[in-house]
């Protein structure tokens, strides 16, 4: 398969995935975070990465007004659960500064970000999963 047409496959899949990412339940949008990391750390197209990194900031905001089940219950000015807003906060951060490296043709530098998109869910996996 080219690389163009690969491309083309990966952001109509991605494209799907952010207008179903508003919509979906906090399982879905981790399963578009997941898949859209695994594209952040393969592809070498810029239209591509973007794609993928507009998808995962979608899901995360998404994901950041659903509760895990631990969290289920608790009051949402509970410190639990702002921690819990913040490490989505944190996420998106870091996938708005992916962002800007990738429009700035740092494609190398961006996809370097999934380490820290890593780094992030394992600590807060660690907490609320």
């Amino acid at each position: 398969m080219s690389k163009n047409m690969l491309a083309m496959l990966v952001a109509s899949v991605c494209a799907f995935g952010a207008m179903t990412a508003s919509a979906a339940g906090l399982s879905d949008n981790m399963k578009t975070l997941n898949a859209n990391l695994q594209i952040v750390e393969k592809t070498d197209d810029a239209a591509a990465l973007k794609t993928a990194l507009t998808d995962m900031r979608a899901a995360a905001q998404s994901a950041r007004e659903e509760l895990p089940a631990k969290l289920k219950g608790k009051a949402a000015d509970s410190a639990e659960v702002k921690d819990y807003h913040h490490g989505y906060d944190v996420l998106t951060g870091q996938i708005d500064e992916a962002l800007k490296l990738t429009e700035e043709g740092k494609i190398p530098e961006a996809k370097a970000m999934a380490e820290q998109f890593k780094a992030t869910r394992g600590e807060y996996h660690k907490k609320y999963r």
